[in-house]
């Protein structure tokens, strides 16, 4: 089903009546008697009280619809934007429809546990948990509006949350918790590892992170089993890590099994066609990034990833333009025209190599604090003496990094063991490396990165978090000092 399609039908959906249950109550047939006993009902009836909580009020929905504008502006979460994720979108706006809007179709048609309640998104940062959670709350809010339903978005992190008093903690999370349940709502709780990751131990913190944990537990049984008009939805890229009675309360919806290369491919087009950038062909863009991330041992690309690489080449193209500004900053606006640039997939190649990737994972604290990378200014004057071998080693080099020569079949081995006592220009040869080349110079002492191993496996997996960090940082020269704390032994 396609997304217009699918639009379509949110237009009728809009147009019916989701209040099954109008006109059981006296006081929601007979509005006059209504507001002649609104003390007394208010007083008296608890359901009387739910449901004028409901209604909506304008200036009220004006006001949150503005605060969400403001947070997440619609330029950038508009449905349109929502590239190979109809099927997610569909599913958060019925269970919408059914448990907060109570439509009646979906009520006769559909047993309240076949759409979620509480949903859990997971997935690796940048596929698009927020963006698909903020695009579905705005449309959620317009079809509420438009039935007369005042729908509360309540969007919890974990600085609402968390306080260094004890106790404080859990009663925050209870509070805002039962004041979403007292009337219709959508729980948005990001980067829920924070409230929901297994605690082992027994101090003050962690018994304060369980009892969090035991109320949002408590929450959730309270919002599956009653008719409150409540959905739910959190969203995490560390599912495995959240504890397993949680788990098993959430229904979980992978985004990264949605990210097929169709998508990505998407994408790319769609980003190409909406900055008119002509000549370009989106497949070999994709393949760019691909073997970009092949080159860095990365599995996977993120939506995000694409992103940042198109923002990076618009940013590239865009610096002689605001160069451009400054120098006619004197003249008038209206004598200013904004210069026509073209790209080509060398400006991706180039973006590429510059591009972080959202999924990267922590490196050990050990690789980072025997890491030394920096920006050497030494010329191969400064080198006395060694005039074979400096030339070699750094014509080699050279030729190594000159992409024109790459293109035309040559390929170089550039690993070099320098051996010599202290003082003999180990070092500066390969500082001098890096200043001719324009490339990061990363340098680690063995000693630094072997010390304090206390378990099996624990150098392997500093050795591999290291070439990762060079990946991330290509091109550039890793420059392994003090290489015989690492190549010990027979």
């Amino acid at each position: 089903m396609t997304m217009s399609t699918r639009l379509d039908d949110i237009e009728s959906f809009i147009e019916t009546e989701f209040e099954s249950d109008k006109g059981k109550e006296w006081w929601r047939r007979y509005k006059a008697l209504r507001w002649i006993n609104y003390v007394p009902l208010r007083m008296t009836d608890r359901d009387f009280a739910k449901w004028h909580r409901s209604r909506i009020s304008p200036r009220r929905f004006r006001r949150t619809q503005q605060r969400l504008d403001r947070v997440y502006p619609p330029s950038k979460f508009s449905s349109n934007k929502l590239i190979g994720r109809e099927k997610e979108y569909n599913l958060l706006l019925d269970s919408f429809r059914l448990h907060v809007l109570r439509h009646p179709m979906l009520r006769k048609w559909f047993e309240k546990d076949e759409l979620p309640k509480a949903i859990c998104l997971t997935g690796e940062s940048g596929t698009g948990k927020t963006f698909l959670t903020m695009v579905s709350l705005k449309q959620m809010l317009l079809e509420a509006d438009k039935n007369g339903v005042m729908v509360s978005p309540v969007i919890i992190k974990g600085s609402d949350v968390f306080s260094e008093y004890y106790g404080r903690s859990t009663k925050q999370i209870g509070r805002l918790l039962e004041k979403a349940s007292s009337a219709p709502s959508v729980v948005y709780i990001d980067e829920f590892q924070s409230f929901g990751r297994k605690v082992r131990g027994d101090t003050g913190t962690e018994l304060e992170d369980t009892r969090v944990q035991d109320e949002i537990n408590r929450w959730l049984d309270k919002i599956l089993s009653n008719d409150s008009r409540t959905l739910v939805i959190v969203a995490t890229n560390t599912y495995e890590q959240t504890r397993e009675d949680i788990r098993r309360r959430l229904t979980r919806v992978d985004l990264d099994s949605g990210v097929t290369r169709d998508m990505l491919l998407a994408i790319v087009r769609d980003k190409l066609e909406k900055e008119s950038w002509r000549g370009i062909s989106g497949e070999e863009i994709l393949e760019i990034l691909e073997r970009e991330a092949a080159l860095r041992r990365h599995g996977t690309i993120t939506p995000n990833d694409v992103l940042s690489v198109f923002r990076e080449v618009k940013r590239s193209k865009e610096v002689p333009l605001l160069e451009t500004i400054r120098r006619s900053m004197p003249k008038p606006l209206s004598s200013w025209t904004k210069p026509i640039y073209k790209v080509s997939l060398e400006d991706f190649a180039e973006a590429a190599h510059s591009m972080k990737f959202y999924a990267e994972r922590e490196k050990s604290r050990e690789v980072m604090d025997a890491v030394y990378i920096v920006t050497p200014k030494v010329s191969r004057e400064e080198i006395g003496g060694l005039h074979d071998v400096k030339d070699k080693v750094l014509n080699h080099i050279s030729l190594a990094f000159n992409r024109t020569m790459s293109r035309l079949g040559y390929a170089s081995n550039c690993r070099f063991l320098l051996y010599g006592p202290p003082g003999t220009g180990k070092t500066l040869l390969a500082l001098v490396a890096a200043a001719e080349n324009k490339v990061a110079f990363i340098k680690v002492r063995g000693g630094e990165l072997m010390s304090g191993a206390s378990y099996m496996g624990e150098p392997e997996k500093r050795i591999k978090d290291l070439f990762s960090l060079a990946r991330q940082r290509t091109p550039c020269i890793l420059f392994l000092d003090e290489a015989d704390a690492i190549f010990w032994g027979g």
